[in-house]
């Protein structure tokens, strides 16, 4: 198998060239983008750069401890759908949350897992044991309420939302 040339990196004024390019040619397929830059880059490398790296509505800062306690959560909830874990998430793209998980989080829940794990007595009734259900309640107790309020008016409650929230 023959390797891939390497690409060169990104330069400040590749990027300043794709941004003004991108901000003034929103609606633009990738492809035509790449065109319109003569950067000789493609539509997906040119997507990619703008995606992760130079999109306005990316966060650039450290995660704050409530979006990883929101990457953990989800995770348990979605597995590693990482584009579900980051709709959740405004600004931050699936590739920052995957990184996020395998290179922080991941590592925290696994020293937990061994270290901090519930040791159940054999002869414990059932009734004692924890379940996924009873673990989920405790991992959604964490979230706050607060921002439960910034989706009112997103959805239409149900009565089996009722039911749930008045339980």
């Amino acid at each position: 198998m023959m390797a891939r040339p390497e690409r060169p990196r990104w330069t400040e004024v590749e990027d300043w060239v794709l941004f003004e390019c991108k901000t003034k040619n929103m609606d633009l397929p990738w492809p035509d983008i790449a065109k319109l830059t003569e950067l000789d880059r493609s539509g997906k490398n040119c997507r990619e750069r703008w995606k992760y790296h130079l999109d306005p509505d990316v966060k650039m800062e450290n995660f704050s401890q409530e979006e990883d306690d929101s990457i953990v959560c989800f995770q348990s909830l979605y597995g590693n759908s990482w584009s579900s874990i980051a709709a959740h998430l405004p600004g931050r793209t699936d590739n920052d949350v995957k990184n996020r998980w395998y290179n922080h989080l991941k590592k925290q829940q696994l020293g937990r897992s061994t270290g901090d794990q519930q040791h159940i007595d054999p002869n414990a009734s059932p009734s004692s044991i924890p379940t996924l259900v009873s673990a989920s309640q405790e991992i959604a107790s964490t979230w706050s309420i607060s921002g439960l309020a910034s989706l009112e008016g997103e959805f239409t409650p149900t009565e089996e939302v009722f039911k749930f929230w008045s339980a």
